[in-house]
């Protein structure tokens, strides 16, 4: 019989006051994406039915107290003074808040699904995916709505903007500029796909949310990594305990990310709906450097 080997890898410290039980849901169903002020102070995520707090939260790291911003939104982004931000509302149109709900303003509307808004670090446009089928790809908007411009065809990647503010990363493995020229072809390939991507305002290095968890490169390209698993995927694992990474993005230090962890501990296999899991749902913050050099993850 083949012997495995453990796996190792640093799962990093729970960010007080923001874990929930997951009960038995559909896989997928609580995709919170966490993400960090650029003051470091805030936290912003997407609640979930299954965890019974729906709707786009705020919530005070010091003080862990948590505010309701809107009970119809998600995939939610910054802006850079951490003020407002930029998300989806179950339209499927992309919006603008103040972290109190208020001065709501409508940025896109038309056909099709205006998804993913990630705000350039200069706070004066969105990049976004559209998923119409005769007119669908990336596209960019002043934070005004007053500008709209197509910049990808057939491309419907989750976007982040690149710190010089003059080019974007898609999950799709490629740098843009902002008139959708091929900056950087990174030329690396992940076997289940990507999810999702953040860039880290200090070095550009790019975190990957993957079907089979989670993953570090360079801007280059070069250094792919894996460094947080994705036990769904891995039916070889062995433990107690397993657990689903995903949905990471950088803090604003640029040394550490913040990912859902969630630790499950049962799942359920439907014909009809799909595989079900439950357990406990958390925010966690590692640093990348530790993590890389503790990881003996295969890429897959």
């Amino acid at each position: 019989m083949e012997e495995i080997t453990p796996e190792i890898y640093l799962e990093g410290k729970p960010i007080l006051g923001a874990a929930w039980f997951h009960k038995l849901q559909l896989y997928g169903s609580g995709d919170l994406l966490p993400k960090i002020s650029s003051d470091g102070t805030k936290l912003l995520y997407t609640g979930s039915p299954s965890l019974g707090n729906r709707g786009l939260w705020v919530m005070d790291i010091a003080t862990q107290s948590k505010t309701l911003i809107t009970t119809d939104g998600f995939n939610a982004d910054w802006a850079p003074d951490g003020q407002s931000i930029y998300f989806n509302g179950y339209d499927l149109q992309i919006y603008e808040a103040k972290l109190d709900g208020s001065e709501l303003l409508q940025l896109t509307s038309g056909e099709g699904q205006n998804l993913f808004p990630a705000c350039s670090p200069d706070g004066n446009h969105i990049i976004y995916a559209n998923t119409y089928f005769k007119d669908g790809g990336i596209y960019i908007i002043n934070t005004k709505g007053t500008y709209k411009k197509k910049i990808l065809s057939n491309l419907t990647y989750y976007p982040a903007w690149m710190p010089d503010q003059k080019s974007f990363f898609l999950a799709n493995g490629n740098t843009y500029d902002t008139l959708g020229q091929v900056v950087k072809e990174l030329n690396f390939k992940l076997k289940y796909g990507p999810g999702n991507a953040s860039v880290s305002p200090t070095d550009s290095r790019i975190v990957i949310s993957a079907s089979s968890g989670i993953y570090v490169v360079n801007p280059d390209g070069s250094g792919l990594k894996r460094i947080l698993p994705n036990h769904l995927y891995n039916p070889s694992h062995q433990g107690p305990v397993k657990l689903w990474a995903q949905n990471a993005s950088w803090h604003p230090d640029g040394k550490h990310i913040i990912y859902e962890h969630l630790a499950f501990t049962r799942t359920k296999q439907t014909d009809s709906y799909g595989l079900f899991v439950e357990g406990t749902m958390a925010f966690y913050k590692v640093n990348v450097d530790s993590a890389i050099m503790v990881s003996n993850l295969q890429l897959y």
